[in-house]
C-alpha cells in the first residue's frame, strides 16, 4: 500500500500504467480501491492504493475524503472468521519396519473364506475389510505426523529428495555454521521453485481439457482451498 504516482486510470491509454498493472497480476496482486485518490482542480488520479494477493475471505475498501491533503486516506477491510482450533491429526503408514515377506505370509496364513459366508455382500465385503486392515496395522502402523511434516507432505512438489535436503538444511541450521546453511537452503529454496513450476506444467497440460481440474489447481495457486479436516491420505508414503 502507498503513493505509487501511478495512475492507474489511465492503465488503458498509459503504457507506463499497464505495465506497472501487469506485473503486479503476475504475482497475484490486484487493486482494492478503484476510485481517485488525489481530487485538485479539474484533475482526478487514482495514484494511492492497496494491492492484496488474497481473495479468499469478503474485501472491501475504499477512500477516506477529508481537507488534510489533496490525497485521500484508504482503507481496506478483510472479513474472516476467526478459525476454531484445529485439532485434527495427520496420519502416514510408517513403512519404515515393513517386511513384504512377512506381510505376505500374514496373508497366506488369514482364513479369508470365512468372510465368503455371509449372505450379505456388504458384511462379506466389511469382514474382510476388517482382516486385511488388521494385517496393514500391524505391519504399517499409522503414525502421527507433525504440523511441519503435514505441511510438506500437503505440498506435492516436495519430493522425498527434498524432504532429506530439508532435513539436512536443518541440521546445517542448528550447526552454527551460517554461511553453509545459507548456501544450502538458497539451493533448496530454488530446487524447491522449479519443482513447483515442473509440477503444475505437468498438472495443467493433463488436465487440458478438464475445467474443474483446471480450476482447482488455480485454486490452488492462489490458496484458495476449501477447509478440508483431513488432506493428507492416510496411505501416503
Amino acid at each position: 500500500m502507498g503513493d505509487f504516482n501511478i495512475d492507474l486510470l489511465k492503465s488503458e491509454i498509459s503504457d507506463y500504467s499497464q505495465n506497472f498493472l501487469l506485473s503486479l497480476q503476475c504475482y497475484s496482486f490486484f487493486p482494492v480501491i478503484d476510485k481517485p485518490t488525489r481530487v485538485y482542480n479539474n484533475s482526478a488520479t487514482l495514484i494511492d492504493n492497496i494491492f492484496l494477493n488474497r481473495f479468499d475471505h469478503k474485501i472491501s475498501g475504499g477512500n477516506i475524503v477529508s481537507d488534510i491533503s489533496d490525497h485521500y486516506s484508504q482503507f481496506c477491510f478483510i472479513h474472516s472468521l476467526i478459525p476454531k482450533n484445529f485439532t485434527a491429526k495427520h496420519k502416514i503408514r510408517d513403512y519404515s519396519n515393513f517386511s513384504e515377506e512377512c506381510f505376505i505370509n500374514d496373508v497366506l496364513d488369514t482364513d479369508w473364506d470365512n468372510s465368503m459366508t455371509y449372505g450379505s455382500v456388504d458384511k462379506c465385503f466389511s469382514s474382510f475389510y476388517n482382516k486385511f486392515n488388521k494385517l496393514i496395522n500391524k505391519h504399517a502402523p499409522l503414525k502421527i505426523l507433525s504440523r511441519r511434516k503435514a505441511k510438506q507432505f500437503s505440498k506435492p512438489w516436495i519430493t522425498k529428495g527434498l524432504r532429506k535436503s530439508i532435513k539436512i538444511k536443518n541440521r546445517l541450521f542448528y550447526s552454527g555454521d551460517i554461511s553453509k546453511y545459507k548456501l544450502y537452503r538458497n539451493r533448496i529454496v530454488t530446487l524447491s521453485r522449479l519443482s513447483k513450476r515442473l509440477y503444475y506444467e505437468a498438472y495443467f497440460t493433463t488436465n487440458l481439457r478438464n475445467v474443474k481440474k483446471t480450476w482447482e489447481g488455480i485454486n490452488e495457486l492462489l490458496n484458495r482451498q476449501r477447509n478440508r479436516k483431513n488432506s493428507i491420505s492416510p496411505s501416503t508414503l
